[in-house]
């Protein structure tokens, strides 16, 4: 049998994203990276979308950055249905080689390709209510041909390699191309307990397969001149219209300046505002705490930070984010009558965001 590497070199060789289930939205779209921080300064990348061409080298590209900006991300969390085998081995060798935790949360998919990302975690975690699928590879032109079928059981080794529990690499191999077999509950147990492979004769595939499946270009190693230029131009652009207090058409421009420029703090400041003019509060907290993490005096990011994790309900978060919002403010008049806004009128507004308008208050001595 061809090894792995050979295989990988038929670019038509994709994992399907053709699932026998409507809730699952089947159109293409381009994997997308956005990232954030957690409240103690921790990074996380979250990819969503479909796996396509080069986003092993755009991961590998984040990481730098990152490391370059003095975050060390620790977590990737996943919602894909699939798409390239190719470059899903690609991500899984970066995400494997980078001891990264993989994660997939209870509203997110996983599957078909993106499972192979997730089983690369130095940690694999689940929240209740993920759904976590895996089948067969199909060739995208020809169909479950030999070739296939052979690249299916090469992959099988490659999770292996990954510490894969055996039995979920059985419901893998038998599931046809055009089905899903979704993980159970005790399946997602074992794979968040195992993390050495079952065949000892394939501790070292990953190694072997790595510089076969990384892209030819090298990945971004500096954000160049043109990218600086356009994610400024994008992010001017998205300014005006979050001024007329649009939220979606910014969100878009922003996550394209973001991806172009991916730890400029103004461009992550007002991604996180737009996301929560877009009641997308989680992601707004993590991409306003990733911009606070690199530029912790920035008064607007604590304020709208702490929008955030009010509206989430956390109190406490979102008491530290007001005082720090009042302490790194320019103009200390215009905050203090923020606060006392929300404490005075806080009819239809979150009771965590009336109680830590009171708490800073209080704190503040004002």
């Amino acid at each position: 049998m061809k090894p792995l590497h050979k295989l990988l070199n038929k670019p038509l060789l994709v994992a399907s994203t053709l699932i026998l289930s409507s809730t699952l939205i089947q159109t293409v779209q381009a994997a997308q990276f956005t990232s954030g921080a957690t409240r103690d300064g921790g990074g996380i990348l979250k990819l969503s979308g479909d796996i396509d061409t080069n986003d092993g080298n755009q991961l590998r590209s984040l990481l730098n950055f990152a490391q370059s900006n003095g975050i060390q991300i620790h977590t990737i969390e996943l919602n894909s249905l699939g798409g390239s085998a190719y470059d899903g081995a690609d991500l899984a060798v970066v995400v494997h080689e980078a001891g990264l935790k993989t994660r997939v949360l209870s509203d997110s998919t996983c599957a078909s390709a993106c499972f192979t990302v997730y089983a690369a975690g130095a940690e694999r975690e689940y929240e209740k209510g993920a759904r976590i699928g895996v089948h067969s590879i199909i060739d995208a032109a020809e169909g479950e041909n030999h070739i296939a079928k052979a690249y299916t059981v090469d992959m099988l080794r490659f999770l292996d390699a990954l510490g894969v529990p055996a039995s979920i690499l059985g419901k893998l191999a038998i599931t046809e191309p055009q089905f899903m077999t979704w993980l159970t509950d005790e399946d997602l147990r074992l794979m968040t307990s195992y993390t050495s492979p079952a065949n000892h004769a394939n501790e070292n595939y990953v190694e072997e397969v790595a510089p076969q499946v990384q892209p030819e270009a090298p990945a971004r190693s500096a954000i160049s001149s043109k990218d600086l230029e356009r994610s400024r131009q994008l992010n001017d652009e998205a300014i005006k219209l979050l001024r007329n207090y649009e939220a979606a058409i910014p969100i878009e421009l922003l996550f394209e300046a973001n991806e172009l420029n991916p730890y400029d703090v103004e461009i992550l400041g007002n991604l996180g505002y737009a996301l929560f003019l877009n009641h997308n509060y989680e992601d707004a907290r993590d991409v306003l705490a990733l911009a606070l993490r690199i530029k912790p005096d920035r008064g607007s990011s604590w304020h709208n930070l702490g929008l955030a994790v009010a509206f989430l309900g956390d109190t406490d978060w979102a008491t530290e984010c007001f005082v720090n919002y009042y302490k790194h403010s320019s103009r200390k008049k215009l905050a203090q009558d923020q606060l006392s806004i929300w404490i005075n009128e806080s009819e239809g507004s979150p009771e965590a965001l009336t109680q830590a308008a009171k708490n800073a208050y209080q704190i503040l001595g004002l």
